[in-house]
Formats: structure tokens, sequence, C-alpha cells
């Protein structure tokens, strides 16, 4: 799976964050390695992002309802695979990549990782990017010897899917609209491969992301159904796998992080395959 001269397209999915976006798309542009094509998908922003993205020809854009990262991946790797393109390189709005990120990813290819169809870019905080790698410890992230590890991707910051991975292992899951989408996809992989590689060399940063006592209820029920539906339906542990994971949701819960009532009808909904966008219905704000 040797990509050098191959097509590269980027596949970036933004909703209301304009300024974001324009450092996101310059990062794209400046990189050393050209990328062959750069296809945002708007999720019917309202600050401008339409306007903005009108006057950039050198872009493919699509505009649609808000699916959220979920369907927003979908539509941008779809449309990928259907130009004819060989590598399809995932990412938000939130993020960008380092400016030789798509370079390295060419020179990191060996024998070693022609057997896997999707890897990722090794994800650095944007707002601490000294600290280290956000998965993966300084040392090995740091290390000279090392290209790749085989643990702590960070999936659709920086995600490299192959067009035979999209083959084999299909699409997002645009259903799933937000928060465990990317597990999902990464669990997925992991079937499909036995793991998803991480290239130390190719950076992306990213800001930190995480569930607390701010997070909006909404959120927080997306959260819990999809954790609780993506270890129903891929946790090789079954069961135990799906109890394990209702059981630290509920630990969440207790702890004042997830209301008890969101924490109910997400779990209903997880193990029940009830996806789609269904906040709004519960009254989640």
């Amino acid at each position: 799976m040797y990509v050098q001269k191959q097509s590269i397209a980027a596949v970036v999915v933004t909703y209301n964050r304009v300024n974001l976006l324009k450092q996101v798309i310059k990062a794209l542009d400046g990189q050393t390695r050209q990328v062959d094509e750069i296809i945002v998908v708007n999720n019917c922003s309202t600050d401008g992002t339409a306007k903005w993205l009108s006057g950039q020809q050198h872009l493919t854009v699509i505009n649609q309802g808000n699916l959220g990262g979920a369907g927003g991946q979908n539509a941008g790797i779809r449309r990928a695979y259907e130009r004819g393109h060989d590598w399809i390189w995932c990412m938000d709005d939130d993020g960008r990549p380092h400016v030789d990120a798509l370079e390295n990813f060419e020179r990191t290819q060996c024998i070693e990782l022609e057997k896997y169809g999707v890897m990722n870019a090794a994800v650095y905080h944007s707002d601490e990017p000294q600290a280290g790698c956000i998965s993966l410890s300084q040392i090995v992230a740091k290390s000279d010897r090392a290209s790749f590890e085989l643990i702590g991707a960070q999936m659709f910051n920086g995600t490299f899917i192959s067009r035979e991975a999209y083959e084999k292992i299909g699409n997002v899951i645009s259903e799933l609209f937000i928060w465990g989408d990317e597990v999902n996809y990464f669990m997925r992989s992991v079937r499909a491969y036995g793991a998803v590689p991480v290239l130390l060399r190719c950076l992306h940063y990213h800001p930190r992301t995480s569930l607390d006592i701010s997070t909006p209820t909404w959120k927080q029920y997306y959260h819990v159904r999809n954790a609780v539906f993506n270890a129903k339906t891929l946790s090789r542990f079954g069961k135990i796998g799906v109890a394990y994971v209702i059981g630290n949701l509920a630990m969440r819960s207790f702890r004042g992080l997830i209301r008890p009532r969101v924490l109910i009808v997400g779990i209903r909904d997880g193990l029940s395959g009830r996806l789609g966008i269904r906040h709004n219905a519960y009254g989640l704000h």
C-alpha cells in the first residue's frame, strides 16, 4: 500500500467556526506536499462560512443540513471516494496539520505499514504542543528510532483512509451524529486490520476535548447513546463489554458529569440501536 505519487484528498467538516476553518485551509494550502483536492463539508453554518467558501474557488464545497461530525465526514469521504482519490485525509475545522504532515505521511510508508488501510497522525494539543502527543508517551512520540506506533489513534484528527479500506470497512455511520462516530470507525478499522497505526512524524494539532460538568445535556446524550451502541455492536467482549461501558457511564453520572435522565434514555437508545438526531425530542439543550 505504498502511497507516493497517489492522489490524496483532504476532507474538512465545519460548523459555525469560520475563523478556525480559515486556519485549517491555510494549513492545507501550505503543505510541503500539495493536497490534490480539498473537500469542505459545511453543516449549514450561520456565521458567514458559506459566504467565505463561495469565494474559495480552489475548494470543493458540500453544503448540507447540520448532520453533525458523523454526517459531515460521511459526505466528504463519499465524495472523495467517488472522485477517485487513493487516500482520504480526514479532519475537523478546529484542528490543523503541521506544514509537512502530508509529506511525512508519504515518507513514513514502509513494508510494515503495507497491510494497513487506515492510519492516523500523531495528535498534539494545539494549546500546549510541547506537552507531547495526546495518546502516546512523550518518549514514544519523540523517539528517533520509531516511525509509527500501533496504539493511541485519535480518529478524524488527521486520519488517512485508503480507497481499499473504504471498500472494506464502509463509510462513517452518519446517524451517530456526534461523539462516538470516531470510536465506531476506529473499532471497525481495528476489526478489519488489527490496528490503526499512529504516524509519529505526521503531526496534527487539536484542542483538548472532554466530557465535564459544563457539557450540554444534548451532547451528554450522544456520548452515552453512541458509547453503548458501539459496545453492543462492536465490542469483542460481548455482554461483558456492554456492562463495563454502562458501569463506567453510571459512575460518571454519579460524579455529576452526566444527568441521570440523559443516562437512562441514552442507554435505552444505544441498546435498541435507535440512532439519528434525537436530542430535541427529549427536550435536551
